[in-house]
Formats: C-alpha cells, sequence, structure tokens
C-alpha cells in the first residue's frame, strides 16, 4: 500500500477515536456537583484608632445593628467600624483566613464551634457572665459558648440560636384527610405518611413531596442521638472506626435511605431549606427558624411541631454569639459592645438567645420548648468549608447509589481531618 494512503487511514483512525472520546466523554474530567469553592478571602483595612467588628446577615440586620451601635459611639465616645458579608459561607472563610494570617478584629460574630476553636487557640478573650444577664440566657446557649476550662466565662456572649423543627402544611393533609403531626410522632409514623403523600409528576406536572428535610453533618448528629449515640462530643470523633450496627452508622443508613431507597423526599438543596414547602411542593418539611420569616407570605396555613423521634426527641442547635479577641487593644470597649449587641439581637430568620419576656403563649414558644432535647454544637475545630464538604459527599454517595455507611463515615472522617475517639454508646450520648 502507498505511504499516502497508510497516512490516510491512521489520519481516519484517529478522527473515529476522537469522535468517541467527544460524544462518550471518555478522558474527560467529571462536571463537579459545585463550584470551586474559593479558599482564600481578602482581608479588609481597618483603622487601629476604630474598634473593627465583623458579622454578616442582611440588610435590615446591618441597618439594625448599625443603629445599636451609633448608640454605643453616642455613650462611649469610641468609633466603631463595622465589616458585614451577606453570605455566612463567605464569612466562615474569611474569619478562617484571618485567624491564619493573625488578623481577627476586635469584635466578631461567631458560632458556637468558631468560638470554641478560637478560645482553645487562646483567640478569644474570657468573657464574664454579669449575673443579672445571664439568668436571661437561654441555658443551652449558654453551655454551647463556655468558655474550655473558665468556670463563669463564655468564649461568646449568645445572641441567637436556631433548631430544626417539623413544619407541616395543613391544606395538603387536610385533602388527604390526614390528621395534623404532633410531638408523638416517631420516624416510621412520619415515613409511611410521607410515602403517601409523595405523588411523581407526570407528563409535565410538578411532583408533589411527601417531605423535605435538610442534608447536613448537624441533622446527622441529631439522629444519631435519637438511635442511641452521637457522631461527635466535645472535640471528639466517635465513629471513626464504627461497625454498622453503631447508632451514628444506623442513623446515617436511615438519612441516606430517604433519598435513594424510598425517594420520596424532595432534591437535597445546600442552602434554602425549605424551598419546596414554600412553593407548596412538599407537605412537610424539617427545617430551622430560618424558615419562619418566608412563611410570613405563606399562601396556605401551616403549622409546626417538634421532629420526629426515634428512642428519644434531639434536634441540633445553632447558636450565635460576639467574640472579643483576646489581645485586643479595645478589648474593654468591645466587651461592653458586645454584651449590647447579644442582648439588643435582631437577626432575620434567627431567634434571640436572651429573653426580655415570656415566650409562652406566642408562636415561638414550641421553638423554647424543644430546647430541652437540644444536641449542642461540635467542640470539633473543622475546615472553614465544612457545610460544603459533608454536603457535596452525601449527594455524590445518594446520586451513585454505593450507599454504604462505614465507608462514608471513614471518608468524611479524613475529609475534615477530625480527631478520632472509641466512646461506648451509654457513656457518649449527652
Amino acid at each position: 500500500m502507498k505511504l499516502w494512503r497508510w497516512l490516510a487511514l491512521v489520519f481516519l483512525l484517529l478522527g473515529v477515536v476522537g469522535v468517541m472520546f467527544w460524544v462518550t466523554g471518555i478522558g474527560e474530567e467529571a462536571e463537579p456537583l459545585f463550584e470551586p469553592i474559593e479558599t482564600t478571602q481578602e482581608i479588609p483595612t481597618s483603622d487601629p484608632r476604630k474598634l473593627s467588628v465583623w458579622a454578616y446577615g442582611s440588610d435590615e440586620t446591618k441597618e439594625f445593628w448599625s443603629s445599636r451601635i451609633a448608640t454605643f459611639e453616642e455613650a462611649i465616645g469610641e468609633q466603631v467600624e463595622l465589616t458585614m458579608l451577606a453570605d455566612a459561607a463567605a464569612y466562615r472563610q474569611l474569619l478562617a483566613e484571618a485567624k491564619t494570617q493573625g488578623k481577627l478584629p476586635d469584635l466578631m460574630l461567631l458560632n458556637a464551634t468558631q468560638a470554641a476553636e478560637l478560645a482553645a487557640d487562646e483567640l478569644l478573650a474570657p468573657l464574664a457572665l454579669p449575673p443579672d444577664v445571664a439568668k436571661d440566657w437561654v441555658a443551652p446557649s449558654v453551655s454551647a459558648m463556655a468558655y474550655p476550662e473558665r468556670e463563669g466565662s463564655v468564649a461568646a456572649y449568645p445572641s441567637d440560636f436556631s433548631i430544626l423543627v417539623l413544619y407541616y402544611n395543613k391544606q395538603m393533609l387536610d385533602g388527604k384527610g390526614m390528621a395534623y403531626p404532633g410531638d408523638h410522632w416517631t420516624w416510621s409514623i412520619l415515613t409511611g405518611i410521607a410515602k403517601s403523600l409523595y405523588r411523581k409528576g407526570e407528563e409535565g406536572e410538578v411532583t408533589s413531596y411527601g417531605l423535605e428535610m435538610p442534608l447536613s453533618l448537624d441533622y446527622w448528629n441529631a439522629l444519631a442521638v435519637q438511635f442511641g449515640a452521637p457522631v461527635y462530643a466535645e472535640r471528639q470523633w466517635l465513629v471513626a472506626d464504627a461497625e454498622a450496627e453503631a447508632p451514628p452508622v444506623k442513623a446515617l443508613a436511615f438519612l441516606l435511605d430517604f433519598y435513594y431507597r424510598y425517594a420520596i423526599v424532595a432534591p437535597p438543596q445546600e442552602t434554602g431549606v425549605g424551598r419546596y414547602f414554600l412553593r407548596g411542593e412538599s407537605a412537610l418539611s424539617i427545617a430551622g427558624t430560618d424558615l419562619l420569616p418566608a412563611l410570613t407570605k405563606a399562601e396556605f396555613p401551616w403549622g409546626v411541631t417538634m421532629m420526629p423521634k426515634e428512642d428519644r426527641h434531639a434536634t441540633p442547635l445553632q447558636v450565635e454569639g460576639w467574640g472579643v479577641k483576646a489581645d485586643s487593644a479595645k478589648a474593654r470597649e468591645a466587651a461592653e459592645l458586645a454584651l449590647l449587641l447579644a442582648s439588643e439581637s435582631q437577626r432575620l430568620g434567627w431567634l434571640p438567645a436572651r429573653l426580655s419576656e415570656s415566650v409562652e403563649g406566642t408562636p415561638f414558644a414550641l421553638f423554647y420548648e424543644q430546647l430541652e432535647n437540644a444536641v449542642l454544637p461540635p467542640r470539633l475545630a473543622l475546615p472553614a468549608d465544612a457545610p460544603e464538604v459533608v454536603f457535596q459527599l452525601f449527594t455524590q454517595v445518594i446520586e451513585s447509589g454505593d450507599i454504604k455507611p462505614v465507608a462514608v463515615v471513614q471518608t468524611l472522617g479524613q475529609k475534615l481531618g477530625v480527631a478520632s475517639a472509641q466512646v461506648p454508646a451509654e457513656s457518649a450520648a449527652p
């Protein structure tokens, strides 16, 4: 065969192979589920003459805090510089980067995990608990913010909290002739009801889901407590070498089953939990207090009750508060402002951790009652992107159908880089 014919055949074969790779995607990297997480944040420059304050929240929250800060400035003659971010994830990354660079502000809004980590590294000033104020704080929130090994002090003054509850659409339940859920509901009851409420949309119709719920580390931990033992306690990861029958592993298998085996819940959302419920596309939703502001505009009647239970009730508690940098040149002034902001909190979608009056008989009474069943946040030094890492891993497991809970636990521990310990189930339960 002549040379030109050999060359033509080679180019033809290369072209066919190229088309196959283009069509099948062989050799290409899998498309990521999420955009790459930004690992660095530019640290805001601050005027050393001013008391620097960092926080995140809505425009309404910023306006409220700014008014309180203005009152503080006028009262003590101190100038304050407030830096606000709109996004919680970006704020987590900003704090992590500032810690690395040694550029934390004088005063900062912290969740319980962040406060515990910074306090353990001696980066936060221990704040005394004024007796006349401490009696009005919600007890679990004070415990979550307790300063390590310093009795009578907190790492941050608790300001706001959120817990998970079960919301229900009265209209959808009425249409099926079903009774409203209550604190007697178990997971078996909820599973059966959710299955009967699920209706797959045909020919372009919207699917009606029986349940919507979060896919997160804290939610898994609450389920694990219900099954008999938590995922973590203090600074220890309790399930690094867990077996399939261990309560945390059984709880994870149960959680993943809702999405993969039962397939009756709304697609998991990284943010904006309650989206399907708000649109009337899910009859039930397990969500935090952040759903309340949106529900005030809902066009359907709704109710709220405790999360379902296994052996016991349990709900994850989120707490935020104001912490002061340990070596701040304005530590005294920062502590005074921290107490003011914590005492007059107004966070969209959160409930105040300090009560100025009784909530009995109000729509919020249930949330405060459920605090008796609250699971405190972990005292783990988790990376800033931990919520995204957990959600991404759980989602990949569900989509692949490779449901091996023990392997998921091991992978998650490696990804988060948490310390492990073996603690008997009977002593691990809080």
